[in-house]
């Protein structure tokens, strides 16, 4: 079976230029095949393998993603927003393997500071809260449902920044969350988005948390009476 042209029909670009930058190409659509390994097409009644040039050809592919100017789209941002707020509220290890890159690491004084239940030790504060992707997930897996819904998003070509809440008791907790993007290899990432998070700086109200787990307890309200000459 003979392939249609890669570079286009499966993958049509917009190229733009601009005084200020060289050109830039962007994906205009998600790639429309997915595979599980390089070794099989999808199929209905009859498996098809490909040829070892076509395996060059798809690996050829995989290295231009890698190395074009490539930007987020409004939907990439969203989905992997929504899909990190997923793990958060009901964690799955295949979502984070599709959400996560390989290489994943993530930095939070926050989530630090609620490790060290308020103090400076054993978690360095401003140390890597997570080192690797297996490590979040470690973690994940152990942890209950939190509340999280996101409130604001922002992005650029390769970063998310979102704004959140958590509607916790008796305090809500909201923070704020950086995500560093990369283009993901070929079949690996979510539906919806050609890319993955390979590094996330995100802090919140870590006083609000420990007051919601009975760590930090609240102050009562002192009443001033002020008196007048």
């Amino acid at each position: 079976m003979k392939l249609p042209n890669v570079t286009d029909s499966l993958f049509p670009f917009t190229i733009r230029s601009s005084s200020k930058s060289t050109n830039s190409i962007r994906p205009r659509f998600t790639i429309p095949l997915e595979f599980h390994d390089l070794g099989h097409l999808p199929h209905h009644t009859h498996k098809m393998r490909f040829s070892s040039s076509t395996r060059a050809g798809l690996l050829a592919v995989t290295t231009l993603l890698s190395s074009v100017n490539a930007c987020l789209l409004k939907s990439d941002a969203t989905t992997l927003t929504n899909n990190f707020g997923k793990l958060v509220t009901s964690y799955s290890q295949k979502l984070a393997n599709q959400t996560l890159a390989t290489n994943f690491i993530d930095y939070s004084e926050s989530v630090n500071s609620l490790e060290d239940n308020g103090g400076d030790a054993p978690v360095a504060l401003l140390g890597q809260t997570f080192s690797s992707r297996a490590a979040f997930e470690s973690a994940s897996a152990s942890q209950p449902s939190i509340p999280f819904a996101v409130k604001q998003l922002w992005y650029t070509c390769d970063t998310i920044t979102a704004r959140w809440e958590s509607d916790q008791s008796p305090k809500p907790v909201v923070g704020i969350s950086v995500f560093h993007t990369v283009l993901a290899p070929i079949g690996q990432s979510a539906p919806g988005t050609l890319y993955q998070i390979d590094e996330i700086w995100g802090e919140f109200d870590s006083a609000a948390w420990l007051t919601n787990l009975g760590i930090l307890k609240q102050a009562k309200a002192k009443r001033e009476v002020a008196f007048e000459a």
